[in-house]
């Protein structure tokens, strides 16, 4: 039974962003959730970190469900995870994500209810009210704001050399005791 980090809020007028978040492990979430608890809200996205500071794929209970859920879908071409994620509550009256853009596709799984997506081009980030000054909006429709860089693939710069400089130190390690 993996614990979950569950956002919860005081009342049904309140919206989830307070980002006021709870542990809890699954069985108990989904004791709420099958009872329509409209106060909780689970998400499962970059909660766990590797040892090198990098944004795990998959965070519990997700983990748990890999050998059901296939890492590369048909429809999904060659692409390659970056993340795999789950959204999960309960409203009555309908529930909004709000504007905002996500940093790489999606493969969105509805299971129950209704979804209506408005999709909006990369390219008209500029005329929009965005969370931040633009710096940059890359050829791939990843897009930067200011102060804080990505490379096109939604890598952090700086993730990536404290990385590089961790297999550098491991290899010269190695290099050592040969």
């Amino acid at each position: 039974d993996a614990e979950v980090r569950v956002e919860v809020r005081e009342d049904t007028k309140q919206g989830f962003a307070a980002r006021r978040y709870q542990p809890m492990q699954f069985s108990q979430f989904m004791e709420g959730f099958t009872a329509r608890n409209e106060l909780w809200y689970l998400t499962t996205e970059a909660a766990c970190e590797d040892e090198q500071g990098r944004l795990e794929v998959v965070s519990p209970p997700v983990c748990s469900l890999l050998k059901d859920i296939p890492l590369v879908p048909p429809i999904m071409g060659h692409q390659i995870l970056a993340s795999l994620n789950m959204w999960m509550g309960n409203s009555r009256d309908g529930a909004s994500s709000g504007l905002h853009h996500d940093y790489h596709d999606n493969l969105y799984v509805l299971l129950r209810g209704s979804k209506h997506f408005q999709i909006y081009c990369p390219g008209d980030a500029p005329k929009m009210y965005t969370n931040g000054p633009l710096a940059r909006v890359h050829p791939n429709g990843r897009i930067n704001y200011g102060g804080a860089p990505t490379r096109a693939d939604g890598a952090d710069p700086a993730v990536m050399a404290r990385a590089a400089r961790g297999g550098l130190a491991a290899a010269e390690a190695e290099l050592e005791q040969a």
